[in-house]
C-alpha cells in the first residue's frame, strides 16, 4: 500500500470494493467453469487470456462470449439452455483456484484497523 492512500481515505467512513479483479483474481476458476461447459459440447478449451477478455457483464454474457469464441455462437433458447447448464458448473468453480490480488490483505487490514467500514459490490 502506498503512503498516500492512508491520507486519501483518512476522512472516509466506508469504502466499497468490486470483487473480481479488485480483491480477488477469480479468472482461473472462471476459465475452469467455461472450459467444463465447452467440453460438455465437445468444444476445445479456451486459454486464460481469452477468458479474461470475456469477463464482465455477468455469467450469461460470459457464456455467450465463450461459445462465440469457440466458433459456435448461441442465440435465444440455445443460449438460455447453455446458461442453465453453466449455473451449477460455475458454483462448483467458485474458489478452488481463486487468489487474493497482490496487496489486498494489507489494504483491508489497514482500513479495518482505521475503523473504516468495508463492503463488496459485485454481480
Amino acid at each position: 500500500m502506498n503512503v498516500g492512500m492512508g491520507r486519501r481515505f483518512r476522512s472516509s467512513k466506508a469504502i466499497l470494493f468490486d470483487l473480481d479483479g479488485t480483491l480477488v483474481d477469480s479468472a482461473p476458476d472462471i476459465r475452469a467453469a467455461v472450459n467444463e461447459l465447452l467440453a460438455g459440447r465437445d468444444l476445445p478449451p479456451l486459454r486464460l487470456e481469452q477468458v479474461k477478455a470475456m469477463i464482465g457483464g455477468g455469467v450469461r454474457k460470459l457464456v455467450e462470449r465463450a461459445f462465440t469464441a469457440s466458433g459456435t455462437p448461441l442465440l435465444g433458447s440455445a443460449l438460455d439452455e447453455a446458461n442453465r447448464v453453466m449455473a451449477p458448473i460455475y458454483r462448483r468453480h467458485l474458489t478452488g483456484l481463486t487468489t487474493l490480488m497482490p496487496g489486498v490483505r494489507e489494504v483491508l487490514t489497514h482500513f479495518h484497523l482505521s475503523g473504516i467500514a468495508m463492503g463488496v459490490v459485485t454481480n
